[in-house]
């Protein structure tokens, strides 16, 4: 147990900081996502008309027909808005924790699949640690510009940053769990 405890704890931190690494000082993010013309007058106007937080989809099926709604699918826009009316503090110290913490969980349960498989060698367990987290990213971020009709750099990129942290995970994680 101590070794799944130790390696997941080391490899959330490795994550954390390879996450700031690649979000705040890579850049990359600001060459995918683009900045809205009129962000102040966009924020009002999105105030004025979404009732509360959620997720919002335009055109949304269950407001027309089957013909009418795949008609204005192919016409476009297609939006879907992940929208939070009170907004939040990016730099709150419990962002950062809640990150952490999610960064950790993910790591003692790749840690706890790396002790059950057991593979002998650390190049092995690192192997294991890259292909369960590539399927993971796979599935998650690859899907959505085929089936929501996404931008594909936008997934792209938190695909990268995905395989990567798994790597960066890996190397630690095989490091800690063996048999």
């Amino acid at each position: 147990m101590k070794p799944i405890l130790t390696g997941g704890l080391l490899a959330a931190v490795a994550v954390f900081v390879w996450g700031f690494l690649y979000w705040s000082l890579s850049g990359i993010s600001t060459r995918v996502m683009h900045p809205v013309p009129d962000e102040l007058s966009l924020a009002q106007k999105l105030a004025e008309v979404l009732p509360q937080s959620g997720a919002y989809l335009m055109p949304f099926p269950a407001n027309t027909s089957t013909e009418e709604f795949v008609k204005r699918m192919a016409s476009g826009p297609l939006v879907q808005i992940l929208y939070s009316r009170e907004g939040g503090d990016p730099l709150q110290a419990s962002v950062f924790a809640f990150g952490f913490l999610h960064m950790l969980a993910s790591a003692l349960v790749m840690a706890v699949a790396l002790r059950l498989a057991a593979p002998p060698t650390y190049g092995a367990r690192l192997q294991l640690v890259v292909v369960a987290g590539l399927a993971g990213s796979v599935f998650g971020n690859l899907g959505r510009p085929i089936w929501w009709h996404q931008p594909w750099d936008f997934h792209l990129m938190n695909f990268a940053y995905e395989i990567t942290s798994w790597t960066v995970a890996g190397l630690v994680l095989a490091r800690f769990v063996r048999r």
